[in-house]
């Protein structure tokens, strides 16, 4: 059966399976579920001369599992921004397009949002204008899972999906890494990041 639908988690420039998704199927964001730890709403995972690297947006204390998304509040107790654009800059410096986008981007990520859910709408709206793709529906309520639709919101989901290689920083040392951050993907093919996610096949 070919599936035609998904629903997606917010998520801190996700993976670059979210945004296929978004390209080829009906996909909606869940704005109605509580938090889960481990999982992509609070981190992205790019490429470091070592390998893969998970950069982490810090929150408020408390049991997080128990709010819903909604309500998660980012801490700043720590330079965390200022990390993730120092990491991100070591990352891709020599990446084909990072003189296109970093220093919009070095904007944004040193904003203070209050809530994840706006800093996720802050990069999402980033990446949706640079790509040009249109922006996913938000669902109204918690949208049950169904068999005909894929459902990426449990933190255990599998989303090692496999993709078309492309020249990425360190793969003539690492090799390709496949579904890493969206950013990955715009900083190595800029301008054909669309025609890329829309040439993918949905397997994983």
């Amino acid at each position: 059966m070919v599936l035609k639908e998904a629903i997606i988690p917010i998520s801190y420039f996700g993976p670059c399976l979210h945004y296929v998704m978004m390209c080829k199927l009906d996909t909606k964001v869940e704005y109605h579920e509580n938090y889960q730890k481990r999982s992509y709403r609070n981190r992205m995972r790019i490429m470091s001369p070592s390998g893969p690297l998970l950069l982490t947006v810090p929150l408020g204390k408390g049991k997080h599992q128990q709010l819903p998304i909604s309500q998660v509040k980012i801490a700043y107790d720590e330079p965390w921004q200022h990390q993730h654009l120092k990491s991100i800059k070591s990352c891709y410096g020599s990446s084909p397009y990072y003189e296109y986008y970093y220093e919009e981007l070095e904007e944004l990520l040193l904003r203070k949002f209050d809530l994840l859910i706006e800093l996720y709408e802050a990069c999402s709206a980033f990446i949706v204008k640079h790509i040009g793709i249109e922006i996913s529906e938000k669902t109204i309520d918690y949208l049950k899972s169904s068999h005909d639709m894929y459902d990426l919101r449990k933190s255990k989901s599998n989303h090692d999906a496999i993709f078309t290689e492309y020249e990425q920083v360190f793969s003539p040392t690492l090799g390709f890494i496949s579904n890493l951050s969206i950013l990955d993907l715009l900083f190595n093919l800029g301008p054909e990041t669309k025609l890329y996610l829309n040439s993918q096949d949905i397997t994983f």
